[in-house]
């Protein structure tokens, strides 16, 4: 959900959106009596070999202006140095494993935080201006 390089990345940013998908999908379908706990972990960007061992395959020919945010990515990617610490965060892993009724999202990582407060902001700013567009859609009976 709302991670910043991977909106970027169309490949990765919809594997995740599909992700998340599943995951509410799959929510909605297990019986409260089994007990079963469903957490969806948001991590940021974190120090692991992840980045290291990308494959970024060259852009198609029609996008491959340096400007598009996707090669400004790949132009960078062997210098990034991720902003989180693996350690501290598989620390956080193990609390959210250990609640008694975790979250359905659970965003670990000030980066991320700031992006899914900006995606809410955004949307609220659309609900806000469009609302209204929504009002008596609903069928007659």
């Amino acid at each position: 959900m709302f991670h910043g390089l991977t909106q970027k990345l169309t490949g990765l940013g919809s594997s995740f959106a599909a992700l998340e998908g599943l995951t509410e999908a799959l929510v909605q379908e297990l019986d409260p009596k089994w007990n079963i706990k469903v957490t969806l972990i948001e991590p940021g960007w974190y120090k692991t070999e992840g980045p290291a061992n990308a494959v970024l395959l060259p852009p198609h020919p029609a996008y491959n202006s340096p400007d598009l945010p996707s090669n400004q990515i790949r132009a960078a990617w062997g210098t990034f140095d991720p902003p989180g610490d693996t350690e501290k965060a598989v620390e956080v892993f193990y609390r959210i494993a250990g609640l008694r009724d975790p979250p359905l999202h659970f965003p670990v990582g000030e980066d991320v935080l700031a992006l899914v407060k900006n995606k809410i902001a955004q949307l609220e700013e659309v609900m806000q201006e469009y609302g209204s567009w929504s009002a008596g859609l609903r069928a007659a009976k």
